[in-house]
């Protein structure tokens, strides 16, 4: 009965809860004069647990008609791809997860490294590897944009952004400001380049490291010295993501 699912937001964002439950914590957000709704997820493992959290998703999704995100643990996966492992995972809880997704038309956000965000520490044939962890979001959630805390630091980061952002843009709030972000992102990618040269060097190597180390793991399967040498590797890209840590 311990709180298990804890969401952190910024004061001047506004947050407002809308609804929070033992598998979500859904509330709002004001940026840019808009209403942006996010659901921060820790499914249960039980299926008919799940199937109780896309019936209240879907309930929320239809009273408030706006951009959406989910984001966190799903506990379920969209298909056989996303298991390794020698035992088949069960069909039903997909099929619900896919039919929850297809129903509200969401989109779920690629990533890039590991394949699998979860495994159950086993060896040998006991080993299970699936991709429980994930973001999903709705069409007009779709604008991303990342903010290097380096670039804050510098003389001219103001300026720049100011400049940028001031440009004139006509269209709906969701357009102008997606709009604008993709401006400011081209904007600052050039201007990170040329001021701050190969920061993501060190992110780089490390990325590629690991993902060679779980090809082997893939195509050979696990050994001792190859689950420590994972291990390895993600602390060394986590060492290296700090180095460049994002708003």
């Amino acid at each position: 009965m311990a709180p298990n699912l804890w969401c952190i937001c910024s004061l001047h964002l506004n947050p407002v809860i809308i609804d929070t439950d033992a598998q979500q914590v859904t509330f709002s957000i004001n940026f840019n004069n808009t209403n942006l709704y996010l659901s921060a997820i820790y499914a249960s493992i039980s299926n008919l647990k799940r199937k109780e959290l896309w019936h209240k998703l879907n309930l929320l999704q239809s009273q408030f008609d706006a951009p959406w995100c989910f984001i966190g643990d799903f506990n379920v996966i969209l298909g056989a791809h996303e298991h390794c492992g020698s035992l088949n995972p069960a069909r039903p809880p997909m099929l619900d997860f896919q039919a929850w997704t297809d129903q509200n038309n969401l989109i779920h956000l690629p990533t890039r490294g590991a394949e699998f965000t979860w495994d159950n520490k086993r060896g040998g044939r006991r080993h299970i590897k699936r991709r429980l962890d994930r973001s999903i979001y709705s069409h007009q959630f779709a604008s991303s944009f990342k903010f290097l805390k380096m670039w804050s630091l510098h003389k001219d980061c103001k300026d720049l952004i100011s400049d940028s952002w001031n440009g004139r843009v006509i269209g709906n709030p969701l357009f102008v400001l997606s709009t604008k972000l993709k401006r400011l992102k081209l904007v600052l990618k050039t201007w990170n380049k040329e001021v701050f040269g190969n920061i993501h060097t060190y992110v780089n190597e490390a990325e590629n490291e690991l993902s060679n180390i779980q090809a082997q793991i893939q195509s050979s399967g696990h050994t001792d010295q190859l689950m420590a040498d994972e291990k390895k590797a993600l602390t060394n890209l986590d060492e290296a993501l700090l180095k460049q840590e994002s708003f």
